[in-house]
């Protein structure tokens, strides 16, 4: 039972001293951050005196004021575990974006390490036809439908004549409305007519009579 409580005891105060020193810690940075200041968006470490300041990347501890020469660094999780970053004699120049480095590749190189040989074959050009202008389209489209519209109209009168609906229309010639007209003869033109016709029937009557006079003269002699 000595022995339990003994390492009880122990382990309870072992515990209390960590828990103390990390309070202590704690305070520690909460003080230091009052004092720290943390560039380019990087923010104090509140958790541990050090380092002072949690820098964003491509920024680097302890002050995040400067940026990590990623020209210059393995980085394992892009699968860059061995120097120079740019191979095949690329330039490597940082970046504040992924992967902050960029590698300008000399002729028949590209990838993003400059890690891939460029095809000097030449490219295969499909050969396909131009597809046609747009206007000679809308010609062609046009046509074709002033065509159609042509055909409908004409089927559409040839049925409404052959169903009686429209008359067919007819050879002869209809006066024009606006002819003028010959106009009737004046009644001063009648009266003319007869007296002159009555006068020729007097003529007649007088010559008749003389003629009957002259062969009842004859006679008598």
């Amino acid at each position: 039972m000595t022995i339990n409580l003994h390492v009880n005891t122990s382990v309870s105060l072992l515990v209390c001293l960590l828990i103390a020193g990390w309070f202590v810690g704690l305070s520690e940075a909460q003080a230091n951050c009052s004092t720290v200041t943390c560039y380019n968006g990087g923010t104090c470490n509140n958790y541990t005196a050090s380092p002072p300041c949690l820098c964003p990347l491509p920024y680097i501890a302890p002050y995040c004021s400067a940026a990590a020469d990623y020209c210059f660094t393995l980085q394992p999780d892009k699968g860059i575990s061995e120097l120079p970053v740019c191979l095949n004699g690329g330039n490597c120049t940082l970046t504040y974006t992924d992967p902050y480095f960029n590698c300008s590749c000399p002729n028949g190189y590209t990838g993003i390490r400059c890690n891939e040989t460029v095809s000097t074959s030449e490219p295969v050009v499909s050969e396909t036809t131009s597809p046609p202008d747009s206007s000679v389209i809308g010609i062609v489209i046009g046509a074709v439908c002033g065509g159609v519209a042509v055909i409908a109209g004409v089927t559409t009168v040839a049925v409404l004549i052959k169903t009686g609906k429209i008359p067919f229309p007819s050879s002869s010639v209809e006066p024009d409305s606006n002819e003028k007209q010959p106009e009737p003869p004046s009644n001063q033109s009648d009266n003319e007519d007869r007296q002159s016709s009555n006068r020729s029937q007097s003529n007649l009557s007088s010559s008749s009579s003389s003629s009957s006079l002259a062969r009842s003269q004859f006679h008598q002699v």
